[in-house]
Parts: C-alpha cells; structure tokens; sequence
C-alpha cells in the first residue's frame, strides 16, 4: 500500500509541471514584431525656398527599405534604414546668358532613423524621424561647355504614416518631410533652403 502511495506522488509530481509547461501559453508575437523589407514609390517634391518664394520641382521616387519593430506595451518601436532615387529636377534656362541652361537634379537618398506607432488590431499608426543623406547633382551649359558636379549634404527627416498587416504581408502609406539646410550650387551656398516633401506608398513582408 505504501509503495503504491509513493508511486502515485512521484507520478503526480512528474505530471504536474510537464501539465503546466503545456497548460501555460507561449508568449503571443504581435502582429508588428520582426524584421520588415518593403519596395516603395511615390511622389517627391523638391523646393527650392528664399524668404516667401519658392520654387518647386515633382517626379518620382522610388526604391527599399528594411528595419525591425517590437512591441512594447501598448506601443511598438522600430528602427528603419532606406535607400531611395529621386527624379525630380529643378531647371532654369537663360539662366546667365541667352540659350544656357542650368539644372538642379536630386539623386540618391539614404536614410537611417526611428518610428513609434500605435497599434489597433493588425493597423499601425506611426511617426518617424531621422538622418538623411542626399544627393544633389549641379548641371551648367552654354555654349563654351558643361560643368556638372555631383555633391551630398546631410539633413533630418521627420514621417507620418499608417500600416497594414495581413499575416506576414503589409501595406505602408506615408508623407515626409526632408530638410537638406543651405541650397548650394556648385558646393557654393547660395542663402536659400532646400527641402523635399513626399508621399509614397510600400509593400513588403515581414518575418
């Protein structure tokens, strides 16, 4: 009898922590956990500012993004890095003399910074901001030639925008605005501002 006695307890001690090891739920991933690869496109307008006047030039942009997010509480932090191509190009023609021709034209973007959002169900509302390094391509011809320089400035990028996530699937839809400070021509400083504003949309996956 006591040997059947102490059979039971040490079955019952056994049974019991491998029940409540399969009893106790896994931590559940949120639905914006882990790492993100997206294609993005949309629309970049470059301003080019002195004072109360500006000028403004618009064509595509386009290009990936990559980052991580985890969910911590009610919110979720991530961190992003992007690579981008604009097309958009500001141009002047008799800019110094009768039939030259001078044009501003944006190049690559490279971007690093942070976002936090607000998690509802499988949407996420976000803001972001971070450090921009971009590329500005000066172009001058008359007719004794062509001066064409190709310089980088770096700058700070602030965003606003929604996600959608459908199992590992997501849809991004976002406005930014990019500060670059002085507008140089030539790497001279010429005392107005350049800016870019844009909207662009992605589509991506998550793991």
């Amino acid at each position: 009898m006591n040997k059947m006695i102490v059979a039971s307890l040490a079955a019952l001690c056994f049974a019991v922590p491998a029940f409540a090891q399969e009893a106790a739920p896994a931590p559940e991933k949120g639905y914006f956990d882990g790492v993100s690869i997206a294609g993005i496109v949309g629309l970049d307008v470059l301003t080019i500012q002195e004072n109360d006047e500006a000028d403004a030039a618009r064509d595509v942009v386009f290009g990936g993004s990559i980052g991580y997010d985890k969910q911590v509480g009610k919110v979720v932090i991530g961190i992003q890095g992007e690579i981008t191509t604009s097309k958009a190009a500001y141009k002047i023609e008799d800019l110094l003399v009768n039939g030259d021709r001078f044009e501003s034209r944006a190049g690559r973007d490279l971007y690093a910074g942070v976002r936090v959002g607000l998690p509802t169900g499988r949407t996420l509302i976000y803001v972001g901001g971070g450090y921009v390094n971009s590329q500005l391509r000066s172009i001058y011809e008359d007719a004794s030639g062509t001066i064409d320089q190709t310089e980088e400035k770096g700058g700070f990028r602030v965003s606003l925008g929604a996600e959608l996530q459908r199992k590992n699937l997501f849809g991004r839809l976002e406005m930014r605005y990019q500060d670059l400070g002085d507008y140089t021509i030539f790497a001279l400083p010429t005392g107005y501002a350049r800016t870019h504003t844009q909207i662009v949309a992605g589509v991506g996956a998550r793991f």
